[in-house]
């Protein structure tokens, strides 16, 4: 449904003017706009119900901003990929308050994570052929949101660690599944 209502609306951009070579382009980004407002919109009502909603906000954030660059693992369908980030949303925020009963993990997590993004960044669809400059910006967008997600979380985890601890699971949550996307890519070649 979501794929036929996106190409609906990429053709309707090309009959107004849009460039007709990029009506693929256009129809793939509206599929993932309309993805990412529906986990979203489900995420916060969740959160709602379970006064969690600063806490998925931020978490949303960090995993969104990275995951952006960094790539990784993509459901098969709409109906997957939504079911797993709403359930990855909601367990990732359940679980910030490992930040806090084991704060002597957090630096050593920032750099596993930071390691890990310098050599797989970016993790993307075999299907799409990235350009050697764009991979390098992504790898260095991952590289430099993490070091900054890292350092505000240092500094929050003494004021606000349930905060700090949203940041921390959103960018791991986003190596994570970049590890698996890197993963599944090699087992599927």
């Amino acid at each position: 449904m979501l794929n036929r209502f996106s190409n609906s609306l990429a053709q309707y951009l090309v009959k107004n003017g849009a460039e007709e070579d990029d009506l693929q382009v256009y129809a793939y980004g509206i599929e993932c706009f309309l993805n990412l407002i529906i986990c979203d919109c489900i995420l916060l009502i969740l959160a709602f119900f379970i006064h969690y909603v600063p806490e998925i906000l931020i978490w949303d954030i960090s995993y969104t901003l990275l995951r952006m660059n960094l790539g990784g693992f993509h459901a098969s369908t709409h109906f997957r990929c939504i079911s797993l980030s709403v359930l990855l949303g909601i367990s990732s925020v359940l679980i910030n308050p490992l930040w806090i009963n084991f704060p002597y993990i957090i630096i050593p997590t920032i750099i596993l994570c930071f390691t890990v993004a310098f050599f797989i960044a970016p993790v993307t669809d075999k299907k799409y052929l990235i350009p050697l400059k764009k991979r390098r910006k992504s790898r260095a967008n991952s590289l430099f949101l993490i070091l900054i997600s890292g350092i505000l979380s240092i500094i929050l985890i003494s004021t606000f660690p349930i905060y700090a601890g949203a940041i921390l699971t959103g960018f791991v949550s986003a190596i994570l599944l970049a590890i698996i996307g890197k993963f599944q890519r090699k087992v599927t070649k």
